[in-house]
């Protein structure tokens, strides 16, 4: 037996020094020496735009549902035009939502992102953040202030989710759109089943003529792996981020897009809800809201993108005063208010009833361990 093979005998050093030894240990120096992005404990930042009614929150669900699948801890920081949001209440339940609301993060909101980061991952440690930003955000006007979080998060891509039937007029009109497109490190063209082979080929050379960079998938409903914008099980993200660029660019205060909001303090008649919409002063473009029917306990949820409405039943319950938001061009509130009136549409929600009133539903609230009342932050059960 030759010494080196004695039992006793020192292994040699590339033996002793081989990763079987230590890869257990994902912390083990040796270890993360060897693979960087395993001392990585950053989550990952993904950040999701697109303009009004693309089904970004669609898109946000099933990657959501994806990772809860996979035991992984996701939180959602969204930010809507207007002061009550809607989309934070149709996150499923695998995930904190933080929502920015009054406001948008890519300029009235500007600055307010890192402060959401802070509190959401001090709270919560998750592994994957996903900003859900407004349908009228601008992503070049959010690059630099990215770059000023990269101590906090890993920053995977800005995805931008599209409406394959309506985004060519959106892009003759609107510099926003455009930019939405250009900001991209992933452009997802989502509702094709609604374009036929002709127009999707026509949106492809649209979409890569404002951004040859990007990579550009085709789906329905917002089915996408999310291995296609982001980074998994350590791998490198598909794309890095496009470096931010110089000086500022369109805003939906530019444009002229502002949000009305309207109250239904009452029950309304379901039937008479549809030709309202599609008869709306000033054409608005999107159109969202919750609001309460005669005959049904069960609230409704209100979508509209152009001339597309739904109307659905919203299991699971609503708090608080029914409302529809209204975002477009310039859009005329008193001719608003006159239209809705029939419905008893104001302006203002109505006064808080006495506190003797509330006591009982603050009961039935704390009882059954349900969501703050504070509607700026919570997990929300609606799927």
């Amino acid at each position: 037996m030759r010494a080196a093979d004695a039992p006793d005998a020192p292994l040699p050093e590339d033996r002793r020094n081989a990763p079987v030894w230590f890869a257990h240990d994902l912390e083990a120096p040796r270890c993360t020496a060897l693979f960087p992005r395993l001392a990585d404990r950053r989550p990952a930042l993904v950040v999701v735009g697109g303009f009004l009614g693309s089904g970004k929150t669609t898109f946000l669900n099933n990657c959501i549902e994806y990772h809860r699948a996979r035991e992984r801890f996701v939180a959602v920081i969204q930010n809507e035009v207007g002061a009550t949001g809607v989309d934070a209440r149709l996150m499923g339940d695998g995930a904190e939502v933080l929502a920015l609301d009054e406001g948008c993060v890519c300029c009235s909101l500007a600055g307010s992102l890192a402060g959401g980061i802070r509190a959401i991952t001090a709270d919560f440690t998750p592994e994957v953040i996903l900003l859900e930003t407004t349908g009228l955000a601008n992503p070049l006007n959010l690059l630099a202030e990215l770059d000023t979080l990269r101590d906090m998060v890993r920053l995977d891509a800005v995805v931008t989710v599209v409406d394959a039937a309506n985004i060519v007029p959106t892009l003759r009109d609107s510099d926003i759109a455009r930019d939405q497109i250009r900001g991209a490190d992933i452009i997802v063209c989502n509702k094709c089943d609604t374009v036929d082979e002709t127009g999707r080929a026509a949106l492809r050379a649209t979409l890569t003529g404002l951004n040859g960079r990007a990579a550009l998938h085709e789906t329905s409903f917002g089915r996408i792996h999310p291995s296609l914008f982001m980074a998994l099980e350590g791998e490198r993200p598909p794309r890095g981020l496009m470096p931010a660029p110089h000086g500022t660019h369109a805003t939906h205060a530019d444009e002229g897009f502002a949000a009305v909001r309207l109250f239904f303090s009452g029950t309304i008649d379901e039937a008479a809800l549809a030709p309202l919409l599609q008869q709306c002063p000033g054409a608005p473009f999107r159109i969202k809201g919750i609001v309460r029917v005669t005959d049904d306990e069960a609230p409704r949820l209100v979508q509209c993108v152009g001339a597309r409405c739904e109307v659905e039943r919203l299991d699971g319950g609503f708090e608080g005063t029914p409302f529809l938001v209204f975002i477009g061009r310039n859009p005329d509130e008193t001719a608003l208010l006159e239209h809705w009136a029939a419905l008893g549409a104001t302006a203002e929600p109505p006064a808080p009833q006495a506190e003797a009133d509330t006591q009982p539903a603050q009961a039935t609230k704390s009882a059954s361990g349900g969501q703050s009342s504070d509607a700026t932050r919570g997990c929300h059960d609606h799927h």
